[in-house]
């Protein structure tokens, strides 16, 4: 660590790259909170510089050949509500060869909440891709256009297990507090017909999330002989 407590990162292509990363993020997060104010100002000043970056670099992202990487830029520009790459979210909802870029473009837009949402995804609700759809209706529902609600919950009863998974996973994230019943409701039935094993994970998880088990109270009997 050099004198104004600035940390070089190193990450090796033959190590754990993500585990690097995420122990020099938490040591400068360390840093922080250290007793001298000039490595705090120092590790501030880089986390800020991080942010300015990481704008470019998910834009980058979006750009990759490999469509998994594209779909990981998409969820991180969700995650961070990075709204400076609105318009290239919208370019890769209209045109990314990949229908599954293209349903993680629309879940990114509805998650910024962007304005006229419903300008830029109803139009492309002609796509001809089922798993697409799926993710423009959840954009536009998760953006609070509610009668997109039922639609995106109809993929449970999709006739392919993907949509199942997709609509699955996404679904604790529309849970609020009015629809969090009928979400349940709807997974239970669909867990009573799933004869998947992919789907039937998605579908489980989901209820553990939504209905967490109550804790046994405690016993605070004394047994006396």
């Amino acid at each position: 660590m050099s004198a104004n407590g600035n940390q070089t990162i190193q990450v090796s292509r033959n190590g754990a790259p993500q585990t690097a990363l995420r122990e020099a993020l938490r040591a400068l997060a360390a840093q922080c909170s250290d007793r001298d104010y000039e490595v705090r100002i120092a590790a501030l000043e880089t986390l800020s510089e991080c942010a300015i970056e990481i704008e470019g670099v998910v834009g980058r992202a979006m750009r990759d050949r490999n469509e998994l990487v594209r779909i990981t830029a998409m969820e991180i520009a969700a995650e961070m509500i990075l709204i400076g790459l609105k318009d290239e979210v919208v370019r890769h909802l209209e045109t990314d060869r990949s229908p599954l870029v293209r349903a993680y473009a629309a879940i990114a837009l509805g998650e910024m909440k962007t304005a006229n949402l419903r300008d830029i995804l109803e139009p492309r609700l002609r796509d001809r891709n089922e798993h697409v759809r799926a993710g423009i209706y959840y954009g536009l529902a998760k953006a609070g256009v509610h009668k997109y609600l039922k639609p995106f919950l109809n993929g449970l009863k999709s006739a392919n297990y993907r949509t199942r998974c997709f609509t699955a996973n996404l679904l604790t994230s529309l849970a609020q507090n009015s629809d969090r019943a009928l979400i349940v409701r709807l997974l239970k039935e669909a867990l009573e017909r799933e004869d998947t094993v992919a789907a039937r994970s998605s579908i489980e998880s989901a209820l553990g999330e939504l209905t967490p088990r109550r804790r046994a109270p405690a016993n605070n009997h004394v047994l006396r002989p």
